[in-house]
């Protein structure tokens, strides 16, 4: 008992320097400088400070063993209850087990809130020019996994990007895309939510405004702002 004190006093002190680009991640370089036993301790008291049931020791050698070292681009995933590890370039993630994919289906918004399906939070928008908030029953439209819609970003010169470009550049795993609420307008995307807003310059088109997206279950992991 006194040994295993001891090494959970010496992983807290190393967690503290441990951090990912995102809130609440590892730094898989960081992790993957260490011996193995300590390894092993830093990873559980990450995993135990962040609210999850700690891994039987075959979880835990997949994560060691098949999530670090796995490509930078691959999307390994080790599950057990209440828990998923997953990686994205060099950060190191734990999150609740990630619900059903969102259907294609496009969903009618009309009014100022929206709230979305499994679990994944609500949409409100917020009317810069009124500050305020506001809704109507223009054609607005919420999809999800709409990968081939592009996104030119607000302003002078804004480029126009594909989804999967958009994503890359902003950091948002792979494995957390298809959840990500797709606002449309007339067929044209507006708002890729809690990540950019896109520019509407064609004749009739809806007035620039914002999406905000909250009561989603990774807000906590920075990777949404």
């Amino acid at each position: 008992a006194e040994a295993a004190e001891l090494v959970d006093e010496h992983a807290g002190e190393v967690l503290k320097a441990l951090h990912g680009q995102r809130r609440g991640t590892l730094s898989i370089p960081g992790l993957e400088t260490m011996n193995g036993p300590l390894r092993k301790a830093v990873v559980r008291l990450w995993l135990r400070r962040l609210g999850f049931r700690p891994p039987s020791v075959a979880r835990l050698d997949e994560v060691l063993h098949g999530v670090l070292p796995a490509r930078a681009d691959a999307n390994p995933c080790v599950l057990w209850t209440g828990c998923e590890v997953r990686r994205y370039r060099t950060d190191l993630f734990a999150i609740s087990p990630l619900p059903p994919r969102p259907a294609a289906t496009p969903l009618q918004w009309h009014g100022p809130v929206m709230e979305l399906p499994n679990g994944l939070g609500r949409l409100e928008w917020f009317d810069e020019r009124a500050d305020d908030h506001s809704g109507g029953t223009t054609p607005y439209q919420v999809r999800f996994g709409a990968t081939a819609a592009t996104c030119r970003s607000v302003g002078a010169g804004g480029r126009r990007r594909t989804l999967k470009a958009l994503f890359q550049e902003q950091g948002v795993p792979s494995w957390l895309r298809p959840y990500v609420p797709l606002v449309f307008y007339d067929d044209r995307l507006i708002a890729v939510a809690g990540v950019r807003a896109c520019a509407q310059t064609e004749p009739g088109s809806a007035p620039n405004r914002r999406v905000l997206w909250s009561g989603h279950p990774w807000s906590g992991i920075g990777v949404f702002q």
